[in-house]
Parts: C-alpha cells; sequence; structure tokens
C-alpha cells in the first residue's frame, strides 16, 4: 500500500470543451505542499533511464514509430504501467523482451476536436514488477496530426506526446 496523491474536483463544460476544476489536492506521505515539486523524480513510479526511438515522418506527414524503453520501477508488485503519449498516435503494439504481445489501454483518439479523451497508454505487464529491476517494452505506433507539413520538405510537431 503506497502512499496516494488525491485531487478533489468536478469536470466542467467550457463551451464546447470539458475542464477539469480542482478544489483541492493532497500530497502523498504528508509532504508539505510547498515542497512536492522540488524533486519530480521522487513522484515517479518509474523510471526510463534510457530508450531508443526509430521514427519517420511520411511525405504526408503521417508518423510511424517504434521505440524500445527500459522502464525501472520503484515499487515491486505493479501490474499496470501508464504512458503518455498523443491520443492521435495510435498503438499497433507493445511487446515484452520475449516478443509476447502485451494488452494495453489508449485513450480515445482526438483527430481535430476540441475536447481531448487524455493523452495515455495504460500497458498491462505479463508479470508484476520488480523494484529497481529494469525491463524492456517495444511500442509500435503511428498516426496523423501530429506532425504538419509546413512547406517543401519542412514539417512541424506540436506536441511533445510523439514520444513516450
Amino acid at each position: 500500500m503506497q502512499p496516494e496523491e488525491i485531487f478533489v474536483g468536478r469536470w466542467r463544460d467550457v463551451g464546447p470543451l470539458k475542464l477539469h476544476d480542482v478544489w483541492m489536492s493532497f500530497p502523498a506521505a504528508n509532504h508539505d505542499p510547498k515542497h512536492v515539486f522540488d524533486d519530480p523524480v521522487s513522484r515517479a513510479d518509474y523510471l526510463i533511464p534510457s530508450y531508443q526511438i526509430h521514427a519517420n515522418a511520411a511525405d504526408n506527414a503521417d508518423l510511424t514509430a517504434t521505440v524500445q524503453l527500459h522502464p525501472q520501477p520503484r515499487y515491486a508488485g505493479e501490474r499496470v504501467l501508464l504512458f503518455t503519449l498523443d491520443s492521435n498516435l495510435r498503438i499497433s503494439a507493445i511487446k515484452d523482451p520475449a516478443g509476447n504481445t502485451l494488452e494495453y489501454f489508449q485513450s480515445r483518439e482526438t483527430k481535430d476536436r476540441y475536447q481531448s479523451y487524455g493523452d495515455y497508454v495504460a500497458v498491462a505487464l505479463a508479470q508484476p514488477t520488480v523494484a529497481n529491476e529494469t525491463a524492456t517494452l517495444e511500442f509500435q505506433y503511428g498516426g496523423k496530426r501530429v506532425v504538419r507539413k509546413v512547406g517543401d520538405g519542412n514539417y512541424f510537431c506540436e506536441s511533445f506526446g510523439w514520444y513516450l
């Protein structure tokens, strides 16, 4: 049982959007709210000490990528790891070191809507994590609307969420 951060709030309509209105928040383990962000790594459930990205932007600005990352969980017994990835990029496969395909849950694609459904991928691991033991995961994904063609041979990525 790890101490958890708690946020209390509501979703509210702002024109065509829904925004999360936070009323109160309580940092984990009774930490002082003024100092909870002093060391951002201390709040992470896992670290990623290294990864490799093989990405390609086609002439029509479609992005495809294969990412091999090495998460290092800080706690034992975790069965799901949560990653941030632009929802316009759709996962085609996530594999463990043995090449087995892992189950995952991904937020609904935003496309060009105002409303976002979140930018996350939750990966269900085959085995529980071991604290401080580095694993390997391979993500394959691609999509539109993340990279924009802005001229002849020039591309612009509006989102930092094109990589995990």
